[in-house]
């Protein structure tokens, strides 16, 4: 949960396999689960209501094909600083 320009997002990061539909069906089914929750979260943390951001990706790195424009750009962020942390870790640096 962030919040973020006063309103409160719910990220959940899910890593499945990308066989018969599961990288579409883990990205719905993250929107359908939490989606009920932030008018909730939003009256406790006294912020608007946001959005849930489903971060899906496959074992082999693939995405969903339903995500949006914005989840595409915040998923390669995600594995540029995966890809940086772990050249940083090989070399020492």
């Amino acid at each position: 949960m962030v919040i973020h320009r006063e309103r409160v997002q719910l990220i959940d990061v899910t890593v499945c396999h990308e066989d018969m539909g599961y990288l579409e069906k883990g990205h719905n089914s993250k929107i359908k689960k939490y989606t009920p929750l932030l008018p909730e979260l939003a009256m406790q943390l006294k912020t608007e209501p946001g959005r849930v951001l489903p971060r899906v990706t496959g074992t082999r790195d693939e995405l969903p094909k339903s995500r949006t424009p914005s989840s595409h750009k915040a998923q390669h962020r995600l594995r540029a600083r995966r890809y940086t942390k772990e050249t940083h870790h090989r070399t020492g640096h």
